[in-house]
């Protein structure tokens, strides 16, 4: 396998990053296709690991990905816009729908074995079973991103049942540190250090660390070729227990008060609402509030089983989160408590 050349569309971002350094680390040739090379050494410099070669363009144009994959063997196909502000549906319905019907036929049409999409747990949402396996079908989960991830996932699926070699990961909430653009899962950090969470749903996330992630999607490449699909969801915490070890582990006090789902729902819809005028993004939105309330596990077996996947202790996770966040200038000094020392 080594010796394999492998494209990486969203090799800037939070997940593309660390994918594509550990990918590195495998031993594999990476080419980045990216929009702006600005961002490539502040993603990569914090990772350890020399900046891959680029090549320009944008996901949505067939041009700029026919000449990036020119020489490529594979694909890891991370680019993806993740926002919970449903003001930035237009961009997530362009880039996550329309990017990936573009990178995913060029890379079946050059051969190109594997090729890997990053999708996200989301799309087999919601469901009636405790335990979300692989093969639930694809939802119509409410907003715009889940509703983008889901219509580009019925693309890779499409392809997957006409033969092509598609591997498709479904990762959890991603936590971990070195996110270059301050994304979801930092703002959620954020948000809960600041203490805007006072009432929250009964329910609890799936998180996975952003680095065992990335190892999990970087063996991929290296083992059996064709149909796959793994859930990667990490480790399942109440989203109450989420808030009281940040507690813990900062030494602050922040208090939450758990209600059940169905009596948050109409002030959850109202701050959508709002949302769509006030010029300020607002800590609630309805995917997020959905993904609590939701509450399911994932079957992570294949994961396992196949690709050695062994998410560590989730009090390392958020510790490393945090500390990074505040290193980063995203939280305060007060907000990261006693973490600020241990760091």
């Amino acid at each position: 396998m080594y010796g394999m050349r492998v494209l990486v569309t969203g090799g800037t971002g939070f997940v593309g990053s660390h994918c594509a350094a550990e990918l590195v680390r495998h031993g594999f040739e990476v080419r980045l296709l990216v929009r702006n090379p600005d961002r490539i050494a502040p993603a990569f410099e914090p990772l350890g690991i020399e900046p891959p070669p680029h090549s320009v363009g944008d996901v949505t144009d067939r041009a700029s990905v026919e000449r990036a994959a020119q020489g490529c063997d594979a694909i890891l196909h991370a680019a993806s816009v993740y926002s919970l502000d449903g003001r930035d549906a237009e961009i997530m319905r362009r880039v996550n729908v329309e990017g990936t019907d573009t990178v995913l036929r060029v890379a079946c049409e050059r051969g190109f074995d594997p090729i890997v999409y990053v999708s996200s747990y989301v799309v087999l949402l919601p469901t009636e079973a405790n335990l979300l396996s692989v093969s639930e079908e694809v939802k119509h989960p409410r907003g715009a991103y889940s509703a983008s991830k889901a219509d580009a996932e019925r693309i890779a699926r499409a392809l997957q049942e006409e033969g092509a070699p598609v591997a498709i990961g479904y990762p959890g909430v991603v936590f971990g540190p070195n996110d270059p653009h301050f994304g979801e899962s930092t703002r959620l950090v954020r948000d809960i250090l600041s203490r805007k969470f006072p009432m929250i749903p009964r329910g609890g996330l799936s998180i996975v660390d952003v680095r065992d992630l990335a190892e999990a999607f970087a063996r991929m490449f290296s083992i059996k070729r064709g149909l796959r699909r793994y859930l990667l969801g990490g480790t399942r915490i109440a989203f109450a227990d989420l808030i009281d070890t940040m507690s813990e582990l900062t030494g602050r006090k922040i208090f939450r008060l758990t209600l059940p789902p169905w009596s948050m729902r109409p002030a959850v819809r109202a701050a959508g609402l709002l949302q769509r005028v006030l010029p300020l993004r607002l800590p609630v939105s309805q995917e997020g509030f959905d993904a609590i309330a939701w509450d399911v596990r994932t079957d992570d077996s294949a994961s396992v089983a196949d690709l050695g996947f062994a998410p560590r202790d989730l009090r390392e996770t958020l510790v490393d989160t945090c500390q990074w966040a505040f290193r980063a200038g995203h939280i305060t000094k007060k907000q990261a408590g006693r973490l600020v020392a241990q760091g």
